[in-house]
């Protein structure tokens, strides 16, 4: 009896790209918000709410940077059709700020997901540095390993903490106000030890040393007067990543993985309008866990920060049919009869 052919190996025409070796032999997720990030060069946009990011390089030799852009802020709505709804709706993305460091090479790989699927980490220059990026970040983190950190923006650069900036105009501190062109406020904090000083070259802010820490900013978002303080109070610490549990009956929990300070106040994420609904009151978050400090996204709606390194949330169970509620009215009232078909006359 002959052997079966021997077949060929084939590699597919979509093979995951830039794989770092924790995820070697691991099953990738598909369809998730970081998903591009296997398939291109890293500058399709990646969706975390309240942010809109991307990896790219200003010129072929510069380093790869990650631009940040409030996208929510250009949403463009197109005219409403004749029944009432819009046709479409658009974000435009404009790099707002942009991290980077001076001497990262061209490179870039993905160091790292969570099985949940709501955190990825990107790490630039074989590990120079990393950044975590999960959905509902108010910050956005650069975890630096002796770099020097960069920061730029498309936008004017209108004055840091009040002064103007000009080229060689010095700026020190562990957390500094960035008043842009176009009316953004931003805060950027350096958590190294000590506070990193910041100069101004005519096209980004530069540390004046390699920077051994982690390096943020934040948009700080207008309608609440405590903004700027609720994000002081909650910057030294940051999610890497999140762990999802079932607790039966009813309910589920988010672990956050916390990374930076490890005794310090809660985590800050951004919860969407369903989860909550779903945040149980009576020891589910801490009190005063839920913040005034609140963001718009492109795509999920308003968004609210909560400060709780855990999340318990729950949910009321849904009666699940053989037909979708939204089927013929025949079919469903068949369905509830228990599937009898009945007798017709001939």
């Amino acid at each position: 009896m002959a052997s079966a052919p021997q077949l060929p190996r084939a590699r597919h025409p979509l093979a995951p790209l830039r794989v770092g070796s924790k995820l070697k032999g691991r099953p990738l997720h598909t369809n998730k918000f970081f998903s591009s990030l296997f398939l291109s060069d890293g500058s399709s946009p990646l969706y975390a709410h309240p942010y809109v990011l991307r990896v790219r390089k200003p010129e072929s030799a510069a380093p790869y940077r990650l631009e940040v852009s409030y996208s929510a802020a250009r949403r463009t709505v197109a005219e409403a059709g004749a029944d009432g709804r819009a046709e479409f709706y658009h974000h435009a993305f404009e790099a707002d700020v942009a991290l980077g460091a001076a001497e990262a090479g061209s490179e870039w790989e993905v160091e790292d997901v969570d099985d949940a699927g709501l955190g990825v980490v990107i790490a630039f220059g074989r590990g120079q540095w990393r950044a975590p990026i999960v959905r509902g970040m108010p910050y956005v983190t650069g975890v630096f390993d002796a770099q020097t950190p960069l920061l730029s923006s498309t936008q004017t650069i209108v004055s840091i903490d009040g002064r103007p900036v000009q080229v060689g105009a010095e700026f020190v501190g562990a957390r500094l106000r960035l008043q842009l062109g176009n009316g953004q406020c931003w805060r950027l904090y350096g958590l190294s030890q000590p506070a990193p000083a910041w100069t101004w070259d005519g096209q980004a802010l530069r540390c004046k040393a390699p920077v051994r820490g982690a390096v943020r900013v934040a948009l700080e978002p207008g309608g609440a007067a405590e903004a700027g303080e609720i994000l002081d109070r909650h910057c030294r610490a940051w999610a890497e990543g999140a762990d999802v549990r079932l607790s039966p009956p009813r309910g589920y929990s988010i672990a956050w993985r916390r990374a930076g300070d490890a005794g310090g106040p809660a985590l800050l994420q951004c919860a969407e309008l369903h989860h909550l609904d779903a945040l149980v009151a009576e020891g589910g978050l801490p009190q005063g866990a839920r913040t005034a400090l609140r963001f718009e996204s492109t795509t999920k709606g308003p968004l609210r920060a909560v400060a709780a390194d855990i999340w318990a949330l729950r949910v009321d169970p849904v009666e699940v049919g053989w037909l979708p509620e939204s089927g013929p009215q025949t079919l469903r009232s068949w369905a509830r009869s228990g599937g009898s078909c009945g007798r017709t006359s001939p």
